[in-house]
């Protein structure tokens, strides 16, 4: 009957508790490849700012058809603002992504960086051009759960106002 009274407080601060916060950078090819492994972690949504079907990169080739079969079994979904040049000279490839939500960002928005948001990580990468990996990318991975939910909203506020 004593832990009955004090177990309602207990929840209370375990759910306030404060997350936890992580960051790290990977480089290259294979910290690209640990990235991706890092979304078949336990994830069911990722969302894309900046897509540029960098995944398809002739050297990520055997690996990322691994990553996309296991992501299917998975069901995780992709939600995934592409740069513009997808919708000109790739808008096939997009079939990869399988059941996802996809739509294209304006010209003039198109960078040589992406956002993906999973869980409570951010993660941003540099060297990234339309199905090319620069072979030092960039990835920095955040892992803060309201930062995580900030971009998200960002993303929400992008993809609503786009056609």
């Amino acid at each position: 009957s004593e832990l009955e009274k004090v177990l309602p407080i207990f929840r209370e601060r375990y759910k306030n508790r404060v997350s936890s916060q992580e960051a790290y950078i990977y480089r290259g090819v294979e910290g690209v490849k640990n990235y991706m492994r890092d979304i078949l972690r336990d994830i069911k949504e990722v969302y894309t700012i900046g897509g540029k079907l960098s995944w398809l990169d002739e050297k990520l080739e055997n690996f990322s058809k691994k990553f996309f079969e296991e992501a299917t079994k998975k069901k995780i979904k992709f939600n995934i603002l592409f740069d513009n040049e997808v919708s000109q000279r790739a808008k096939a490839d997009i079939k990869i992504f399988g059941e996802g939500n996809f739509k294209f960002l304006p010209p003039k928005y198109s960078t040589d960086s992406a956002v993906d948001i999973f869980n409570d990580y951010v993660v941003t990468f540099t060297g990234m051009r339309l199905k090319k990996i620069d072979i030092d990318v960039t990835v920095f991975v955040l892992k803060d759960k309201k930062l995580a939910d900030s971009y998200r909203k960002w993303f929400e506020f992008m993809w609503d106002n786009l056609k």
